[in-house]
């Protein structure tokens, strides 16, 4: 009985010390986020630790973003970009990137050499020479190989699908929102948006399959379970930022969500 009382005590100090980590946190990143490219590292380091440790249960929220969301006045997607580099080159999921390096090299290219990592092109034996091609090139020029080293060619050459997206009147500004600051990310000059609409969407879903993919990757799931849980937190995230209700069907036609 009093091994459990321990324990029970043992338990609850730990909890506390979560609340206090979490403000902590919480009043550093208003702080750090004022100025994004300076404290990008950083700001992703502890989003990750809020994820990582499900620290926002200990204020009442049920998922890390509606916490995130409550607190900030910051754009989601860049916060998601930025927790996905540390997550991949921070930590060392993927390959571990001296901090400095990652620096010198700046928030939208170190997110794009995860894309890299993603389709098969960036790994321990070739890092240093994409480093050094991330330095030498603009944001823009950088995306360019990028997205040809992965396979996605000029976009006057690959043959475009029409998607259709029904989104209500009072979220059409916010998806506006969205895809401007996924452009204002990525480099993309105010006139050459509307042209590329269904690229910064399609970027906007990348965004969240790499969000997921530390996370489902980690846990000991079949192929199947790992699909079915990554296409469920994917039709969430939609819903939840959309509002809109999202069905998915496979090849033949069939709706499995």
């Amino acid at each position: 009985m009093v091994e459990k009382e321990l324990q029970a005590i043992t338990a609850r100090q730990e909890i506390v010390q979560e609340q206090q980590s979490l403000k902590a946190i919480t009043n550093e990143l208003r702080g750090l986020l004022t100025q994004t490219e300076k404290n990008f590292l950083r700001i992703g380091k502890l989003l990750y630790e809020v994820r990582h440790g499900e620290l926002y249960i200990q204020e009442g929220y049920s998922d890390m973003w509606s916490w995130f969301r409550e607190n900030f006045n910051f754009e989601v997607r860049t916060a998601q970009m930025l927790m996905r580099i540390w997550a991949y080159f921070g930590v060392g999921r993927a390959i571990l990137i001296p901090e400095q390096t990652l620096a010198e090299v700046g928030y939208v290219k170190s997110y794009l050499l995860t894309m890299l990592y993603d389709c098969g092109k960036l790994d321990s034996s070739n890092l240093k020479d994409w480093i050094e091609i991330a330095k030498e090139n603009s944001t823009r020029e950088f995306q360019s190989i990028v997205r040809e080293n992965c396979g996605r060619h000029d976009e006057d050459k690959e043959k475009w699908v029409s998607v259709s997206l029904r989104i209500p009147p009072d979220g059409l500004e916010r998806f506006e929102e969205i895809i401007n600051a996924v452009a204002e990310n990525e480099g993309i000059r105010p006139d050459e948006v509307k042209k590329k609409r269904g690229e910064l969407v399609l970027r906007i879903l990348e965004d969240w399959y790499g969000y997921f993919y530390d996370v489902l990757y980690a846990q000991d799931l079949d192929k199947e379970e790992k699909r079915n849980l990554k296409i469920k937190k994917v039709i969430d995230q939609l819903e939840g930022a959309f509002r809109v209700k999202v069905a998915v069907f496979d090849e033949d036609g069939t709706r499995i969500y």
